[in-house]
């Protein structure tokens, strides 16, 4: 095992959500941290524009013909020539993959919910014409991107903002969704026909369209192949960055690019790795659903929406990276809901409360 790239991967992953934790205190904070999130999401999506029409990305060429970190997991992947569906390119920024970039877009667009919240008090302020026009953004990016997976993870978060949503609520979510969705596709009407087959390909699983990607016979193998390669270090695993290994060797075999956090964690880590996720899936699960109930319903069912989300992506197509973006949105709901719980056990109890 390379410490270096464990210490790249605890910094990269951890320390973002870490620090927001740590400098965050109160509402003041959160409207300035959410804010600077925004504005530079708003340009990592205006730069994704602008490269994918205008087929030049200068961040993917330098990182894709001169990468800095030859040992690190970071290895981009050119679509500007690769045909998906009817479409020539995918979108991707300045991300390594469209795939990651799609989770990211996902993840922000439910995440933006958060902003349309009649609350008065709420630290995640926000103008409503700029929240829009963000959710319109990246509706219109996620099918150019052109990925299954990052539509899973976003339908995903949306059903469980449905399910425990209030009935307005969910309405007024689903009217959202809907509208911005058919402004979408009035609007870029002719462009976007060619990436409806994606979207298709998902309900088929597979089995129809000329989209490209892993069907469920595909996933069975890997599956498979993921329990031989287990089978012979079931308590630890092989280690970290194993798969990784495998994949720069040309030896995964039927297990392919280890499509799946499941076959990831159980090679990696073994039954002690798979049980650590288990109880950190867990933990975060309970606590979510804990604030929900307790605290605030609207915060607390984004941050288990989100969540569920991520973990759909991941189960989907692997992790890519996604976690520590998972891990940075929530810590902003996790803060928002322990400074909203803090304020009230600190409020001053009323006289009657006190006669008592």
């Amino acid at each position: 095992m390379n410490v270096n790239i464990v210490l790249s991967f605890a910094f990269d992953y951890f320390l973002p959500s870490l620090l927001i934790w740590a400098f965050i205190s109160n509402n003041a904070d959160m409207r300035v941290a959410t804010k600077y999130i925004n504005i530079s999401f708003g340009f990592v999506i205006l730069y994704g524009l602008i490269t994918h029409f205008t087929h030049v990305n200068p961040v993917v060429d330098f990182f894709k013909y001169n990468n800095p970190f030859p040992n690190s997991k970071i290895v981009f992947a050119d679509f500007s020539e690769k045909i998906r569906g009817n479409v020539t390119g995918r979108l991707q920024a300045y991300y390594p993959n469209a795939i990651l970039y799609g989770g990211v877009v996902a993840l922000h667009l439910v995440f933006c919910l958060l902003y349309l919240k009649p609350d008065k008090g709420l630290a995640f302020k926000k103008s409503k014409l700029m929240t829009i026009i963000t959710i319109l953004a990246c509706i219109l990016s996620l099918f150019l991107i052109n990925s299954r997976s990052s539509l899973v993870c976003l339908f995903a978060s949306l059903f469980v903002i449905i399910l425990l949503g209030r009935l307005k609520q969910s309405l007024q979510i689903v009217f959202l969704g809907a509208s911005t969705t058919l402004i979408v596709l009035t609007l870029f009407s002719e462009l976007l026909a060619d990436y409806l087959p994606t979207v298709n390909n998902i309900f088929t699983l597979g089995k129809e369209g000329n989209v490209s990607g892993s069907s469920l016979e595909m996933r069975y193998t890997q599956l498979l192949s993921a329990l031989q390669i287990y089978s012979k270090k079931p308590v630890l695993g092989w280690g970290f960055n194993y798969i990784q290994y495998l994949l720069e060797a040309g030896r995964t075999g039927d297990l392919l690019g280890a499509e799946s956090i499941v076959f990831q964690v159980l090679i990696s880590g073994g039954i002690l790795g798979a049980a650590a996720y288990l109880f950190m899936f867990s933990a975060a699960y309970s606590k979510l659903l804990s604030r929900y109930r307790k605290v605030n319903r609207y915060t607390g069912m984004i941050g288990v929406s989100l969540f569920t989300g991520y973990l759909a992506f991941a189960l989907l197509t692997g992790d890519q990276g996604l976690m520590k973006f998972m891990l940075i949105y929530l810590a902003l709901i996790f803060k928002q809901l322990d400074i909203e719980y803090s304020a009230r056990r600190q409020a001053p109890k009323s006289l009657s409360n006190l006669s008592n």
